[in-house]
């Protein structure tokens, strides 16, 4: 029976029974009641089972319950999981009742790929109504066990049914698992959810065969192994999401108090102490597996895993603004009290052993100023407005370059017609008075992009916008391999910047947030000469790297027409940054944000 598909348990069952006696009369049988042109209505959930999944009613022999051949059959009729079966005669009132189908799966809140078959067994002489989930489908066989062992129908079905609850830690209920949706009750849905865990249709499917056949055994869930892989995957569930995910359906305007009872499963098996009122924010550590200690957070009740903010700043006492503390556990790590919480410090502000909160903007350490965006360089801004009094919406005029800033928020941020590019706007599109453009990838004519996520072959300007919403940003790994030219192959990731002969001194030059495995180079594809001017960037794998580049650092390489930088920025058309390394190399790279020298391309996190 190990694995056996659910929808001919009832047949695998009885034939178990049999062939442990010779005496069928053995089993107790409750007097029969002839069943008439009955309909039979109710509601198949696992999920709910989707329209166009199927509900059988079978016949089921007095005295041995196997099925005698004899079915009726019925749709189900909504995505509620609603059926009706009709016109139902059978030679006494017990049945089973088997639901097929697809089903909508509370975890991720979409239809299931596959389909899964769940059983209940029936006493048809006093209701039409028989709800068909997962607690009728785990009693089934217990049911059928005790019966062949000399209970009557009815007590096997309420000593199952008793059983099946304490085997999942709760309190036995008066109501008839038939009686259950989960939109009515909490017990339902948490072990629905608990099951589903991360698994597909035929995964779940092997899940409820395994535990059905173990409890049938004893009415005991023995398999320890089996119950805590369920509490590592509960441990991990996002109820919340859950929650809304069945709320979208609207299906019910009420949603059970689930979370409890499966923040309890988890939290009972690996021992944790209670969760109530009086330890709320507790953090305690757990040891869930082998791998790694976790730390956990009393929180309205339920235990969930803490943040590694919770967890290295629960024992940090009057704390003030821009306090810094290293974490109690990771004591690497360094964190910042501004207004009423704690937050991880930033890299400068380690560096510089400072905070740079909201009540610290405009004070200064070193060559950095704290600003909105946090610690940035002073050296450069302070030099070319030294002297300059910030007036808030005021435009004004750099001391030594020339360049347009504006005051806000009492700072001076870069005024330019090219506007800064943010990955996390999510699109392609590079707005402008220059000209709208977008990213395009060009190479060597064998090295490409692996994007993250799937990418139209189209080539539009807007293919590569899936790929920006993943990584907030234009990321991908470089695959680097050429067998057919003698230089080092490329890929070149290029965007035009003009239309028409435009004089780009105002910008200033560039600013560009990114990360790159090997060192890219940032280009001017100007008319008159094929040794277009670049200026070398450093590799940085992890951490962001945000740069400010004016046009005097463009330089030629030397191999090719030599043009002046007035040339050059009046006949700029695009802009490229390459990534070359030797052959059959592949790096991880990402662009976050590209916008005017001095401009904000460190606020490529923020800005939406």
């Amino acid at each position: 029976m190990k694995k056996m598909f659910l929808g001919g348990l009832a047949i695998a069952v009885s034939a178990m029974f049999l062939a442990c006696s010779d005496d069928s009369s053995s089993a107790s049988s409750s007097k029969a009641i002839e069943i008439k042109d009955k309909t039979v209505k109710g509601i198949s959930q696992k999920g709910p089972f989707v329209k166009g999944s199927t509900v059988k009613v079978y016949e089921l022999e007095e005295k041995t319950f196997d099925q005698t051949g004899k079915s009726f059959k019925g749709d189900i009729t909504s995505d509620k999981g609603e059926f009706s079966v009709k016109s139902v005669s059978l030679a006494s009132q017990y049945a089973l009742l088997e639901a097929n189908g697809y089903y909508r799966n509370e975890i991720t809140g979409e239809k299931s790929k596959g389909t899964i078959t769940l059983n209940a067994f029936t006493d048809l002489s006093d209701r039409e109504k028989v709800n068909v989930n997962i607690l009728t489908h785990l009693e089934y066989p217990r049911i059928m066990k005790l019966i062949e062992s000399g209970k009557t129908p009815e007590e096997a079905k309420e000593q199952a049914e008793s059983e099946i609850f304490e085997a999942f830690g709760l309190e036995a209920e008066n109501n008839k698992f038939e009686d259950l949706s989960i939109f009515n009750d909490k017990a339902l849905l948490s072990i629905s959810v608990l099951l589903s865990g991360n698994r597909d249709a035929a995964n779940l499917t092997e899940l409820l065969s395994d535990i059905s056949e173990d409890i049938a055994k004893d009415g005991k869930w023995d398999h320890e192994k089996t119950k805590k892989s369920i509490a590592n995957e509960a441990n991990e569930l996002d109820l919340k999401k859950i929650r809304e995910n069945i709320e979208n359906w609207e299906i019910s305007s009420e949603v059970p108090e689930f979370e409890t009872y499966v923040n309890s499963f988890w939290s009972t098996f690996f021992d944790f102490k209670e969760c109530n009122k009086k330890n709320q924010g507790e953090i305690n550590s757990y040891n869930i597996s082998s791998e790694k200690t976790n730390y956990y957070i009393c929180d309205e009740n339920l235990w969930r895993l803490a943040t590694k903010i919770e967890y290295n700043t629960n024992s940090f006492k009057d704390a003030k603004d821009g306090d810094l503390k290293k974490g109690t556990i990771d004591e690497k790590s360094i964190f910042v009290f501004e207004k009423d919480h704690w937050r991880e410090a930033t890299k400068m502000e380690i560096k510089l052993k400072k905070a740079c909160t909201n009540e610290l903007i405009g004070t200064t350490e070193g060559d950095y100023v704290c600003r909105v965006s946090g610690w940035k360089t002073a050296r450069e801004l302070n030099y070319d407005l030294e002297g300059v009094k910030c007036v808030e919406g005021k435009e004004v005029k750099g001391t030594n370059s020339g360049l347009t800033y504006v005051c806000k928020n009492d700072e001076f941020t870069r005024v330019s017609k090219f506007k800064t590019w943010f990955g996390t706007s999510g699109e392609n599109a590079l707005e402008n008075e220059y000209i709208d453009s977008h990213w395009y990838v060009t190479s060597d004519g064998e090295s490409y992009v692996e994007w993250p996520v799937a990418v139209s072959s189209s080539k539009s300007n807007d293919s590569l916008n899936p790929v920006i919403k993943e990584c907030k940003g234009l990321c991908g790994k470089a695959n680097l391999k050429n067998d057919e030219i003698e230089f080092d192959p490329y890929i070149q990731i290029t965007f035009d910047l003009a239309k028409k002969k435009t004089d780009l001194a105002e910008m200033g030059g560039l600013c560009i947030a990114y990360t790159s495995k090997f060192a890219p180079s940032i280009y001017l594809i100007v008319d008159g000469t094929d040794d277009y001017p670049k200026a070398k960037l450093k590799k940085t794998e992890e951490e962001v790297n945000v740069v400010n580049i004016p046009w005097s650092q463009f330089k030629q390489d030397g191999w090719g027409k030599t043009i002046s930088e007035e040339d050059i920025l009046n006949s700029a058309k695009k802009i490229g940054i390459e990534i070359s390394a030797k052959n059959d190399s592949k790096g991880d790279f990402s662009i976050k944000a590209i916008g005017p020298y001095m401009g904000d391309c460190d606020l490529f996190d923020e800005i939406e």
